[in-house]
């Protein structure tokens, strides 16, 4: 093949013309394949991710759902609060906004208690599943690896989706302060990991790929019972095959480009 293509093009260019042409296109198929392997790998991260964002999730509903049961008191979720709020002024500067709306979900939670009373619970499980499957489908991974302001983090309208899917279930509980326990915790889960799991990132890529992520996924999967559990189980093997499959696909992309004969093309 080499031999025909240089016949070919001898008939039409000079030798160092034709041997310039070559050299540019190595020079040109060496520096596409490398942004094909970091296009991969990036995405590969991104799935990292978006197995975090379910772990955030599944976090929020285990939170409902033990204090739906009762099986735990509202005044532990407000102990686990506290200790997330020291931890977000610790890594961020004081927020006066958190405290206003922390402040302002006493005055709403005995307002939301009866918000969804018409409704029957098979209804609200519905609504709630078609709310956080648009939340994950919307969810944008990318702003925790983008060197993005944090004043436009605070502003995505995902959030938004997931903060109305937990005043759904909040509406759900049997008094007051669960509501305002359940509402504080989901504020600071759904919201402000955002930021904290960005700053990890920056800091150490390592420390989020390795403990962020088992700590977000695996907890969950030890508390949920059968078979929410395996469901979970499922939903993250399924991510975690995709995404090391996508990288499988990147490596085997053709990393030998000898001249313009040969094609680089991926071979999964």
């Amino acid at each position: 093949m080499k031999v025909l293509y240089t016949k070919l093009v001898h008939n039409y260019t000079s030798l160092q013309e034709s041997e310039s042409l070559e050299s540019e296109y190595l020079n040109e198929g060496i520096e596409h394949i490398s942004n094909i392997q970091i296009d991969f790998y990036y995405t590969f991260i991104r799935s990292i991710g978006v197995l975090q964002v379910i772990g955030i999730l599944a976090y929020n509903i285990l939170i409902w759902h033990n204090l739906y049961l009762g099986n735990i008191s509202p005044e532990y979720v407000l102990v686990i609060d506290i200790f997330y709020l020291f931890i977000i002024y610790i890594i961020f500067l004081p927020n006066l906004n958190l405290l206003i709306i922390l402040g302002l979900l006493g005055t709403l939670s005995p307002i939301l208690q009866n918000l969804t009373s018409s409704f029957s619970y098979d209804t609200i499980i519905v609504l709630i599943l078609i709310i956080f499957t648009l939340y994950l489908l919307s969810y944008n991974c990318n702003i925790i690896y983008k060197k993005t302001d944090i004043s436009e983090i605070r502003h995505i309208a995902t959030h938004n989706i997931a903060m109305f899917g937990s005043i759904i279930l909040a509406s759900r509980l049997k008094n007051i302060l669960q509501i305002y326990s359940f509402l504080f915790f989901s504020i600071e889960n759904l919201y402000f990991s955002c930021l904290i799991r960005r700053n990890i990132w920056i800091k150490s890529p390592l420390i989020y790929l390795y403990i962020c992520t088992p700590l977000l996924n695996i907890i969950p999967l030890l508390l949920f019972n059968y078979p929410f559990n395996i469901l979970y189980l499922l939903i993250c093997i399924i991510i975690i095959i995709g995404s090391f499959q996508y990288v499988y696909c990147a490596l085997k992309y053709k990393n030998i480009i000898k001249g313009p004969w040969d094609i680089a093309e991926i071979q999964c």
